[in-house]
């Protein structure tokens, strides 16, 4: 087998993994991932790694890929809750969508006198990272319209559009 650039993991993150993998509640998807990272460190290449594990190379790549951008904390998250399907918001994370919706875009810097979904995913995409919801970075416009179209934020943003205009 090639050895191809080795993956740096701690022997705490090491350890995780493997304990992962002899979890045996732990899902074959979580344990696949577990061992990708594992092989990885070890010195495998993606071709080798995808070949034992019957994954395609792409799929070794975004999980190698995604270890080394998202740091652990992140990583570790979106290893043990991916199962296909993104979580949905959590409740601070609203919180935080919300008081823009609620907030004139003009006093954001942006050219509108109203937010829409596509332009408040656009501004909360954007500034998601700085604010500490690196989650939101990649939100789909249609979770925001989700939020958005809440009774409660119905209100608040019909609530807010009147005491402008008066």
């Amino acid at each position: 087998m090639r050895r191809s650039d080795v993956l740096k993991i701690t022997d705490e993150h090491k350890r995780y993994m493997e304990d992962t993998i002899k979890n045996k509640h732990a899902s074959e998807r979580t344990r696949r991932r577990a061992y990708i990272l594992l092989y990885k460190a070890e010195g495998f290449s993606n071709e080798d790694i995808a070949q034992m594990l019957g994954i395609t190379k792409l799929t070794v790549i975004r999980w190698i890929k995604r270890y080394k951008t998202e740091g652990w904390d992140d990583f570790l998250r979106l290893f043990d809750n991916m199962s296909g399907r993104r979580g949905s918001l959590n409740n601070e994370e609203k919180k935080w969508i919300m008081r823009i919706a609620c907030t004139d875009p003009r006093d954001l810097g942006c050219g509108r006198k109203q937010w829409s979904c596509r332009s408040l995913t656009a501004y909360v995409s954007k500034n998601a990272r700085a604010a500490g919801y690196s989650r939101l970075e990649a939100v789909h416009y249609e979770k925001i319209r989700r939020v958005m179209h809440s009774t409660n934020m119905q209100r608040a943003i019909h609530d807010r559009a009147k005491s402008t205009s008066q």
